[in-house]
């Protein structure tokens, strides 16, 4: 298992070790479980993958659109090879239809 936060490794670390509190160093380690940013996880997968997208929400919140976040969103995404699970505190009338926080949970609303 792994937990991917798209606000970086800060959330991460926070969201480890709320996990190490209530998780047994055996369990823990008997689900290989990892916490970081898209880049903690670049060429490793999980069964299952849990990104959070929770954020304080900002008066003004900005499209990611950009190449390198295409990146982040990529391997966070594509490192789930059972089950992904996305935990969100936007909706998508918050999001620009082009964001890339917009696109994924309208797929993940509406997969095809």
């Amino acid at each position: 298992m792994g937990v991917i936060s798209l606000l970086g490794n800060e959330q991460a670390k926070l969201i480890e070790g709320m996990l190490m509190k209530v998780l047994s160093p055996s369990e823990y380690e008997e689900r290989k479980l990892l916490c970081g940013d898209p880049p903690s996880f670049q060429g490793d997968e999980r069964d299952v993958i849990f990104i959070s997208m929770v954020d304080a929400k900002p008066s003004r919140l900005s499209a990611l659109t950009k190449d390198t976040d295409k990146r982040r969103f990529n391997v966070a995404v594509s490192r789930a090879k059972d089950q992904l699970w996305v935990f969100h505190s936007y909706q998508l009338p918050d999001l620009k239809n082009h964001c890339f926080r917009h696109r994924l949970l309208h797929y993940c609303k509406n997969p095809h």
